[in-house]
């Protein structure tokens, strides 16, 4: 299990800062979107498409297609672990206004509502404004678009050098994989 322990968030724990809430949630999106692109990366060579199809149909479906599955994908990961790796290495949790953990089912509606509300749906330059918006309001210690309806906020626990030091190591190891799938790409069909 990846969840922080209650004793660490007993009493009122601190709203997760801008910049620990923004990397936990890019390392988890770039993790998963990996994983999203080997899937379709596997499947496309199934259906016997030439090669610039297949490039066609991989850029275009990871435009339009490739955040709702990664959101499900975080959602499940969650279902399963009950937190996601980024927020876990960063000492985060999603919580309810009164304490109480999330219901995967509430995570996997705050994911669809991040991805209408805080991602735009993905659509370029537009979902680059609305991170940014919510990003800023963060900062301010508002809540997001998407956890203020619900209730949500997201806490976390001081974190030490070393468990900085791990999240770095580990978006490291992120870093090398992706560059690894870029150098090497041209094999993974």
């Amino acid at each position: 299990m990846m969840t922080i322990p209650q004793s660490a968030l007993s009493g009122n724990p601190p709203l997760a800062g801008a910049m620990r809430r923004a990397f936990s949630r890019f390392f988890d999106l770039w993790w998963e979107c990996m994983l999203v692109f080997l899937l379709f990366a596997k499947l496309f060579p199934l259906l016997n498409l030439s090669a610039w199809w297949q490039a066609i149909l991989l850029t275009k479906f990871a435009t339009a297609f490739c955040l709702p599955l990664v959101m499900l994908i975080d959602s499940a990961v969650f279902a399963a672990a009950g937190n996601t790796p980024g927020k876990a290495l960063l000492r985060l949790s999603v919580r309810k206004q009164d304490g109480a953990a999330l219901q995967p089912v509430d995570y996997l509606r705050r994911n669809l509502s991040f991805w209408l509300n805080g991602m735009a749906l993905g659509i370029p330059f537009i979902s680059m404004v609305t991170m940014l918006w919510q990003l800023g309001r963060i900062a301010m210690l508002r809540p997001t678009g998407y956890d203020l309806a619900p209730g949500y906020q997201v806490v976390g626990v001081t974190l030490g050098w070393k468990r900085y030091l791990g999240f770095g190591v580990a978006w490291l190891l992120i870093f090398g994989v992706d560059a690894s799938f870029v150098f090497f790409g041209h094999r993974l069909t």
